[in-house]
C-alpha cells in the first residue's frame, strides 16, 4: 500500500497583497503607454509626407485637435508616479481585508492505493 499526501499550497496575507498590488500598478502603467501609443499614432497619421513634422498644408483642425491631445495629456505623462500612490492604498486596503477575513485551515487530503 502505498499513501499519497496532497497539500494545498498558501500563501501569506503580505504576499498575495503584493502580487495583487504589483498587477494592480502594471496594469495603470500598461493603460497609460498603450493609451499614449495610440493618442501619438492618430497624431501621426495626419503627416501626410512622413517628416516628423506638420507643414501648413497638413494643418487642419482635426490636427490641431489631435495634437492639443497629445501635448496636454499629464495624466498619462505622471501615470507611473500616481500609480504608485494608487497602489499603496490598494496594497494597505487589500491587507487590512485580508486580515479581517479568517484565513482557511491547510487541508490535507490521504489516499490510499494499492499496487
Amino acid at each position: 500500500m502505498v499513501a499519497m499526501v496532497v497539500y494545498k499550497k498558501q500563501y501569506s496575507n503580505t504576499k498575495l497583497a503584493l502580487l495583487a498590488t504589483l498587477f494592480f500598478y502594471l496594469s495603470i502603467v500598461a493603460v497609460a503607454f498603450i493609451s499614449g501609443y495610440i493618442i501619438e499614432s492618430h497624431l501621426e497619421s495626419f503627416d501626410l509626407d512622413g517628416d516628423g513634422s506638420f507643414s501648413q498644408i497638413e494643418k487642419t483642425a482635426k490636427q490641431q485637435k489631435a495634437m492639443q491631445a497629445a501635448i496636454s495629456d499629464n495624466a498619462r505623462n505622471f501615470a507611473p508616479i500616481f500609480g504608485i500612490l494608487y497602489s499603496i492604498v490598494y496594497f494597505v486596503l487589500l491587507r487590512l481585508i485580508l486580515i479581517v477575513r479568517k484565513p482557511k485551515q491547510l487541508s490535507v487530503s490521504i489516499t490510499e492505493t494499492q499496487i
